[in-house]
């Protein structure tokens, strides 16, 4: 069965595209230029995410839960070395309104 989402041919994805196009020129006017590209992870597109990869390099893949008190995928690609930070995101009762907790349900996730 085809995918049904469009990937690098849909509207953003097309955006994405010229993006790395633009990266393109950009250096190779100026090959000491240091650029962070930061996308979904759509590795389940394996086409459209190859074609990245081929033009970007191999990314950084981090999960936002692992800094932050939000889950979401993302992939960075950079020529530049980034050191990570380490695996605390702390209490998320922290980030709470005053008066305000979480309330965790048995599957260990919080909710309002």
């Amino acid at each position: 069965m085809k995918d049904p989402r469009p990937g690098l041919d849909g509207k953003r994805g097309m955006v994405f595209r010229q993006c790395i196009q633009v990266l393109r020129w950009v250096l190779k006017h100026n090959p000491e230029c240091q650029f962070m590209v930061e996308n979904v992870v759509f590795d389940g597109m394996p086409e459209h995410w190859n074609e990245v990869c081929a033009a970007l390099g191999q990314p950084i893949l981090v999960n936002a839960s692992n800094y932050s008190f939000t889950t979401r995928n993302r992939a960075y690609w950079t020529n530049f070395t980034v050191v990570m930070p380490a695996h605390a995101p702390g209490n998320p009762d922290s980030c709470m309104d005053e008066g305000r907790v979480l309330i965790w349900l048995s599957s260990n996730e919080p909710t309002l």
